[in-house]
């Protein structure tokens, strides 16, 4: 039986093979009556029905989303001795000045609260927000989560049109979706595409990854703006972009709707959003040698478990050391950035079911999820670092972590060696050098780096105030970077 999502998305295509079918039963009758061109012109008008059908779906989203969705412009204060890039040209005077940008918003609720990104709206001194009317009123940050990178605006506003969050959960890849925001400024600007994977994770944005990935084109300004399906309903809140020259490339990320519901509606109620807790110390499998590999496991997707917490909801529910997750409540679960996420963004109290491979045999176990305990973020983010080897290159602004296979693959990098650039601080040297997340650091000088640790030997060897020549690879071909200290 379908469903009604199945239905939705499958009837363009049952319209169309309908009536080839209709086609190759009457046209063979046909054929000796009628010129072979007319044949073709019919099936031309029903491929050109299909498509202004899509069309149409496009339209009715746009008109349904215009009304919900603002633009963001921002104002921030930026000490100008804080700075050596400033201080080239206002030497050691004190003071600041006020840096312009913006973003995108949607609304979610009637009476002004609008949901956006933490990058958007989190350190500015002055929100303005723009309304499809031309409306401009002021808003206040009433909460925020950086490590979900979300927050909720507030404007003083009634009778205003909320859009209706959806399930983010049903989506697939392969469904079309349609992102609306402000790019470079332009206002309720509307670009189509597709879902090109779901769980996304392992992208070096944040700790908590879980992303839908889009091709709909998303740009500076689209930040916080909405991804919908074709009902209309919000299934993710668009947020960065994987890009060498910081405009679309074709690769988005959005935090599903599922997720960013759960974020939001603690900070409109004035609570910090409580993450769910498992209680392990885990380990991706695609980072183990083969001899350390479980036996009778021949796959590299799937979560190992290195240690339980004594009394944590996983050593309750009889998870194992050396068990391996490979899904929560059906969802495949394919390395630990991805269940992390899947755990914190699920609500404490909540029952799950872990699958999970053990000694060779599936085992589903049913898993309270608790809450957070107040120090974990600390000991989590060690751990994190840990877990990926990730080094920060002290003084120059960027964090680098292993190539793994996945990564390699993702980037179109598989055969390079190197380390990776997870992070680059804004307004760094590495970020006024051009290097940018993504980038895949083969040299340091003229060592080969292979790991952190052989990037961190080659960096304390060299001179930064002579500088620093990193061979850099990216989008298939090779540059070289220097990086110079005052």
């Amino acid at each position: 039986m379908l469903t009604m999502k199945n239905t939705r998305y499958l009837l363009p295509s049952m319209l169309i093979v309908g009536a080839g079918l209709a086609a190759m039963t009457w046209l063979p009758s046909l054929a000796s009556q009628a010129p072979a061109g007319q044949a073709a012109l019919a099936h031309e008008a029903v491929v050109l029905a299909g498509a202004d059908d899509l069309s149409a779906a496009f339209k009715n989203v746009s008109r349904l989303l215009q009304p919900s969705v603002v633009s963001i412009q921002t104002t921030r204060s930026v000490q100008m001795n804080a700075d050596p890039f400033m201080r080239q040209f206002f030497g050691d005077r004190g003071g600041e000045f006020q840096q312009r940008g913006g973003g995108s918003g949607v609304i979610v609720s009637a009476d002004g609260y609008v949901l956006t990104n933490n990058h958007v709206v989190g350190d500015a001194s002055e929100i303005l927000v723009s309304l499809d009317n031309g409306r401009q009123l002021p808003g206040t940050v009433v909460g925020k989560d950086e490590e979900f990178d979300l927050a909720v605006v507030k404007i003083e506003a009634e009778g205003l049109k909320p859009a209706t969050l959806g399930d983010s959960g049903q989506m697939e890849a392969g469904d079309w979706v349609v992102a609306v925001g402000s790019p470079f400024g332009l206002d309720h600007t509307v670009t189509a595409g597709i879902v090109s994977a779901v769980g996304r994770a392992g992208v070096g944005l944040s700790g908590f990854e879980d992303y839908l990935q889009t091709d709909a084109a998303i740009n500076p300004g689209n930040s916080g703006g909405p991804l919908c399906n074709l009902r209309g309903e919000v299934i993710g809140i668009n947020t960065a972009i994987s890009s060498q020259t910081g405009v679309y490339n074709g690769v988005g990320f959005a935090i599903p709707s599922n997720a960013a519901r759960n974020v939001m509606d603690s900070l409109i109620h004035g609570r910090e959003f409580a993450r769910g807790y498992l209680g392990i110390l885990m380990e991706d499998l695609e980072r183990m040698s083969e001899e350390q590999r479980p036996r009778g496991y021949d796959r590299t997707d799937g979560v190992y478990v290195r240690e339980v917490t004594e009394g944590s909801p996983a050593d309750a529910a009889g998870l194992q050391p050396g068990d391996i997750i490979t899904a929560l409540d059906g969802r495949p679960m394919k390395e630990m950035v991805q269940l992390r996420s899947a755990v914190a963004t699920t609500l404490p109290g909540t029952t799950v079911r872990l699958e999970v491979v053990r000694d060779g045999a599936s085992v589903t176990l049913p898993v309270s999820i608790g809450e957070r305990p107040g120090d974990f973020a600390r000991m989590e983010q060690q751990q994190r670092r840990q877990e990926l080897g990730e080094y920060a290159a002290p003084g120059l602004g960027f964090k680098v972590a292993p190539l793994t296979p996945e990564r390699a693959r993702q980037l179109n990098a598989e055969g390079v060696q190197g380390v990776v650039v997870t992070a680059v601080e804004r307004r760094s040297l590495a970020e006024k050098s051009g290097i940018v997340v993504g980038d895949v650091i083969t040299q340091v000088g003229r060592e080969e780096v292979a790991s952190p640790e052989d990037f961190r030997g080659a960096l304390e060897r060299a001179e930064l105030a002579l500088g620093v020549r990193l061979s850099v690879y990216s989008d298939g071909s090779s540059r070289l970077v220097i990086l110079q200290g005052e």
